[in-house]
């Protein structure tokens, strides 16, 4: 992941107007959806967080940065290992997983992508970050339960260049 603090330095203004844009036209596609959108900053709750996560995945052009405690197989795992096979260079900072096999074999699996997996055992923020461009910052773990709908999951979505900087910089810290 070296050299992404000098991408967000060097980041397109047409990179970002064209994910601007498809922020804007995933938020319209979404009937009945009340969003406020102040200050570059939106909120999210249950399937709407999921779809627009899995959404950023899809989106992205470069990297992903990721931190989430509980990680285990889910249509939003599925989706980095894919984007992984795509080139996409991927980080994800996780919990250390002792009896959990479901989150070992995951663990495993998003290795064997490629997927640049750290442990760190105090970790328990929730944080997506995709092409130095847009941060989610919510509840909800990768596993079904949580990401399935099951729990009543919510987040912040921000394009806000500070927000997205001081984010990437928190996940880039983990070594």
């Amino acid at each position: 992941m070296k050299g992404v603090s000098k991408r967000v330095k060097e980041r397109s203004i047409t990179g970002e107007k064209d994910f601007n844009r498809w922020i804007d036209d995933w938020r319209k596609s979404r009937k009945g959806l009340e969003l406020s959108y102040v200050n570059r900053h939106f909120f999210l709750k249950g399937n709407d967080l999921e779809d627009f996560t899995n959404g950023i995945i899809n989106a992205a052009e470069k990297t992903i940065l990721l931190t989430n405690p509980y990680v285990e197989h889910c249509s939003l795992t599925d989706n980095l290992v894919k984007r992984a096979g795509d080139g996409i260079e991927i980080k994800i900072v996780l919990r250390p997983e002792s009896g959990s096999n479901k989150r070992t074999d995951c663990q495993k699996e998003l290795k064997g992508a490629g997927i640049n997996v750290l442990i760190n055992s105090r970790i328990h923020s929730k944080i997506i970050i995709v092409d130095d461009k847009v941060a989610v910052v919510s509840s909800m773990n990768f596993y079904p339960g949580s990401s399935a709908g099951a729990s009543h999951e919510a987040g912040i979505v921000s394009i806000d260049e500070s927000v997205v900087d001081s984010a990437t910089k928190y996940i880039q810290d983990f070594k």
